[in-house]
């Protein structure tokens, strides 16, 4: 758990949901500082009251595990061009505005949580020789003195809180990987298109959102079926069903937005 952070890892900007104020800082994050024995002895973390902290984000970033989950309540769209496209859940039709979170800050109430979400205010960094370290975002003034909640023990060791994050942040990060595998092939395959969505408010009000792509359903049909046998060894099919089964979510959007409007 070094000290020297370099850059983030294991992250993306969740395409038109930008919400850092630090060019190149992951979505949510902005001080983010190594988590050691030396910086958080005595400390204790605090529970996370709310999500109150997504409420200005239209898209989350999502990892492929999440698909099946994702699908039901959000549109699974792709951010980014090229090599540095990734998959993001679509939680609102207007910039800054995430029509799943409440005035408390509670998240609508059966949707899934992204695990972007959950993870949060940790994240992992990459250290100096690329070594990856359990950060936590400073900013989420969630560390208080005491030992309700400790993060380390009076010999210097993680508790159960930083080792549950750490185990976390290790299992989102393997996922990523296999996230951007996935990507890798889409990108391979020339199966990405741009898109925009056009939806009609019950107030009449006419919404345009676009800056992403989806899969093309055509060329995906279209593939040959080595590649078809190959992804299907990978576990791409499931993704990419659940991808263009995702977009029955966007009625969901419109209604939830209609209601807020």
């Amino acid at each position: 758990m070094a000290k020297n952070v370099k850059k983030s890892s294991g992250s993306t900007s969740g395409g038109a949901a930008e919400n850092s104020p630090m060019a190149g800082m992951p979505m949510f994050y902005h001080k983010p500082v190594a988590v050691t024995s030396q910086a958080f002895s005595g400390k204790s973390l605090k529970q996370l009251a709310n999500f109150s902290f997504t409420a200005k984000a239209n898209a989350m970033p999502l990892n492929a595990v999440e698909f099946i989950l994702a699908m039901r309540a959000y549109p699974i769209v792709f951010a980014g061009q090229g090599g540095n496209a990734m998959p993001v859940a679509i939680t609102g039709l207007e910039r800054e505005k995430n029509l799943f979170i409440a005035q408390d800050g509670s998240w609508l109430e059966g949707a899934y949580i992204p695990a972007y979400v959950r993870r949060y205010p940790f994240i992992f960094f990459e250290a100096e020789g690329d070594k990856l370290i359990l950060c936590l975002d400073e900013s989420a003034n969630m560390v208080e003195d005491g030992s309700k909640r400790p993060m380390f023990d009076e010999k210097g060791q993680p508790t159960a809180i930083v080792q549950n994050a750490l185990a976390f942040c290790k299992s989102y990060q393997e996922q990523y990987e296999v996230t951007r595998q996935f990507m890798a092939d889409l990108v391979q395959h020339g199966l990405l298109e741009d898109y925009q969505a056009n939806v009609e408010l019950m107030s009449r009000e006419k919404i345009s959102l676009g800056g992403f792509q989806v899969i093309n359903e055509n060329k995906f049909n279209a593939l040959p079926d080595s590649v078809i046998a190959e992804w299907r060894k990978k576990g791409w099919l499931p993704l990419v069903y659940a991808h263009l089964m995702s977009f029955g979510a966007w009625p969901q959007l419109v209604s939830l937005a209609s209601k807020k409007s």
